[in-house]
């Protein structure tokens, strides 16, 4: 594409966004407009596959800089791993390149992760699982992903979303109301997930940075042993529920109790397509408290963060630990299903930390064992 196509295209691309917005089609934007944009912008393999998203991001930046009013930030629907690997320091990245003030941001989160926005957001944090019950947030995403073509990325802000920042405004008296939807940073992170970029063309517009440590409430502190090992395994594609599988995971939880206690970080909810693998056993440990909708996340973060290590499959809750400074070792079973690009991402966060999120897979880790133990077939 030529440098005056491309010219046109984005100038094309901002006038359309807007027009959408005056006219409040700006989902419809989102959802139709800008993906064929960003198709005609991706040119040849010289041409920077991020280019159009980022004119148009830059541009709703520079919006909701100069807005005088409160911002939601959210709603927060997707999944853990883009929340705490992108989202968040997409987020940092926002307001320190374009002067956001945080004074003016109010995340938009469920499950008491907003303990993970505290140092980027000035307003009280919204927990949505005040507002709906988790039957009906799984509803609500269901509904959404179906919407979206069966994805649970938020490429665009629907009306069951909007819903709910309009129940916000109006609980919370707000006026004036900007939304920094998690649609940005979907528009410009897509090509790199659909490999048609790299992490380093994305790095320049992340800020990572630690997850808060913080320390046990009494409750939970009450439940716990000085020492432990915190574990957490759910079935996904890439760690699906085989009967062997089960086996195998269920063989190494037992035998990591058998070095120190193991405190399980399953929930009981179901608030999306993973379940988790409940696992007894002497030194073995539950903590019904997890499964408070409304502190789930907060209180697998305290866990997580006071653990010895964390051990568990492979994805955004192993992430966690590894961004507060614990040893994360994630188990896959199917390398297909996992993004390269997560995965060096998640590793260059950890770093920041003096964490580290390892990724194996179970025959890797039999032949570790091996090797370091003589054993041919430990799990």
């Amino acid at each position: 594409m030529s440098g005056l196509s491309k010219t046109l295209v984005r100038s094309g691309y901002r006038l359309a966004a807007r027009t959408l917005d005056v006219l409040g089609l700006k989902a419809a934007i989102r959802a139709h407009v800008l993906p064929r944009l960003l198709a005609a912008s991706r040119g040849t393999e010289g041409d920077d596959p991020l280019a159009a998203g980022r004119d148009y991001v830059d541009m709703e930046l520079k919006r909701l800089a100069a807005h005088d009013g409160p911002i939601l930030v959210g709603p927060w629907l997707s999944e853990v791993g883009y929340e705490v690997i992108y989202w968040l320091p997409f987020l940092r990245w926002a307001i320190e390149r374009h002067g956001l003030d945080p004074a003016r941001l109010i995340p938009v989160t469920r499950g008491g992760a907003g303990i993970w926005y505290q140092e980027l957001c000035g307003g009280a944090p919204v927990e949505l699982f005040d507002m709906v019950t988790p039957e009906a947030f799984s509803a609500l995403n269901e509904a959404r992903w179906k919407a979206a073509g069966g994805g649970q990325k938020q490429a665009f802000l629907d009306d069951r979303e909007q819903a709910l920042i309009d129940r916000i405004t109006k609980e919370r008296s707000l006026e004036n109301v900007a939304i920094f939807h998690p649609a940005l940073m979907f528009t410009l992170f897509w090509p790199a997930w659909n490999g048609r970029a790299s992490a380093s063309a994305i790095l320049p517009h992340l800020v990572p940075a630690p997850l808060p440590r913080p320390p046990l409430d009494p409750e939970m502190a009450a439940l716990l042993p000085p020492r432990y090992t915190a574990v957490r395994f759910y079935f996904r594609p890439s760690l699906p529920d085989r009967p062997e599988i089960r086996a195998r995971v269920t063989a190494l939880v037992h035998r990591l109790a058998k070095t120190e206690p193991v405190v399980l970080l399953n929930t009981g909810l179901t608030l999306d397509d993973h379940g988790d693998l409940s696992i007894e056993g002497e030194n073995i440990l539950t903590l019904p408290i997890l499964g408070d909708p409304s502190r789930n996340l907060a209180l697998q973060t305290q866990v997580a963060g006071n653990a010895s290590r964390f051990v568990g499959t492979y994805g955004g809750l192993s992430y966690i630990p590894a961004l507060q400074g614990v040893t994360s070792l994630g188990l896959h079973a199917e390398r297909g299903h996992i993004l390269a690009i997560h995965q060096e991402l998640a590793e260059n966060a950890a770093a920041l930390t003096g964490g580290h999120i390892l990724n194996l897979s179970l025959d890797e880790l039999d032949a570790l064992d091996s090797i370091l133990f003589g054993r041919e077939h430990p799990l």
